[in-house]
């Protein structure tokens, strides 16, 4: 099945604050897709991996949050985000 997927955010992503996270899945035709083992990945600028595979929660069919507590000594720049999970067809990350 061809899926829609996107995602946003909600914070300011500073040290010491929490932040949330948003996947949302739909079919090419807007359905919400039910998706199963929805998890986190959130590695730093330099590559190390903070988050490893945390299950996110499930808001609703096809609406997936995370929150993301950020260390008060996380390292500053652009980190990487990976959502990962199974849509009833294949795992998809």
């Amino acid at each position: 099945m061809a899926l829609s997927q996107s995602t946003e955010s909600q914070g300011t992503f500073a040290q010491g604050t929490s932040n949330s996270l948003f996947l949302r899945l739909t079919s090419l035709n807007s359905q919400p897709v039910a998706a199963t083992d929805v998890a986190v990945t959130l590695t730093s600028p330099s590559g190390e991996v903070d988050v490893d595979g945390d299950v996110a929660i499930t808001i609703s069919d096809g609406y997936y949050a995370y929150i993301w507590s950020v260390a008060s000594d996380a390292e500053v720049g652009r980190w990487d985000l990976t959502w990962a999970y199974n849509d009833g067809i294949e795992t998809n990350t």
